[in-house]
């Protein structure tokens, strides 16, 4: 599934290419896609021929904040996410349009977003957001990049969690945007193991903890994000990530560690793969 990184660069790459454009049309060929919403009419209507004023993003999701030109519309805001297996892609008019399309839109420079994902888990929904605020992501946590907390904000956060270090990270009412592949990331480079207790970390740990999410998620950003081995993850114009070439443990089972030489371990957490250094990761 694509975590932050992921999203976060195909939001820098939206806002170069569909700010300020206008939807001329929408088209929709699954009705999953749109799920929260009881009628593709519904979904078309509020977004046709709206101008594009700025890409956000929350945690996985992207946010598409409209202008509205009808006073039909009645939400601000086109939310997406990707699911496991959604891409977003720009496609010119007369450009073969993939297989799994689910959602189209046509913007007045004659170009289209298209929405792909062959599994369905991803979706588009409408809603009403005020500077990232919005009613149907209210559940969710802080988002690590672009909503400011202090290592103090950080350690009080932490403080009194029970669940361990992995499935902390991975909580998405706790920090939003960071999954699998990230946590494992973020927890090598703290030194700290997958199964710590929060409670069990020490001050000078918990320091670790917060600059290292802040390190290894930039970092994947600048990279732009990771794709593994099916390359399921593509950016805006069909383009593999690179960070995957910078991973120190995640998908590296019996490599030797870049810091000790030791083997990388891969275990299960909740059914999901968890890779980590024995010797490095404490």
């Amino acid at each position: 599934m694509p975590e932050l990184p992921e999203v976060e660069t195909i939001r820098k790459q939206l806002e170069s290419q569909i700010v300020n454009l206008s939807i001329e049309d929408v088209e929709i060929y699954n009705l999953r896609s749109i799920r929260r919403h009881d009628s593709a009419k519904e979904v078309i209507e509020s977004i046709k021929n709206s101008y594009i004023t700025k890409i956000g993003r929350r945690g996985k999701y992207l946010l598409l904040y409209l202008q509205a030109t009808s006073s039909f519309v009645v939400y601000n805001t086109v939310i997406i996410h990707l699911g496991m297996s959604g891409q977003l892609l720009i496609q010119e008019t007369g450009s073969e349009f993939k297989k799994h399309t689910h959602l189209k839109m046509q913007f007045n420079n004659n170009k289209f977003l298209c929405f792909v994902d062959p599994r369905t888990f991803g979706e588009v929904f409408l809603d009403n957001c005020e500077d990232g605020f919005c009613i149907k992501l209210q559940n969710l946590g802080l988002d690590p990049i672009t909503q400011n907390f202090t290592q103090d904000d950080f350690y009080k956060m932490i403080s009194g969690k029970k669940t361990k270090l992995k499935n902390l990270l991975m909580d998405q009412s706790f920090l939003c945007g960071i999954g699998n592949i990230y946590s494992d990331e973020i927890l090598f480079e703290s030194g700290l193991r997958y199964d710590r207790s929060p409670n069990s970390l020490s001050e000078d740990e918990v320091k670790s903890l917060y600059i290292s999410i802040d390190k290894v998620l930039k970092k994947a950003i600048d990279k732009g994000g990771s794709s593994l081995r099916d390359e399921q993850y593509r950016d805006l114009f069909g383009e593999i990530g690179q960070f995957q070439n910078y991973h120190k443990v995640h998908a590296r089972q019996g490599k030797p560690c870049c810091k000790c030489g030791q083997a990388i371990i891969k275990t299960k957490v909740n059914s999901r793969s968890c890779y980590f250094c024995p010797n490095c990761q404490n």
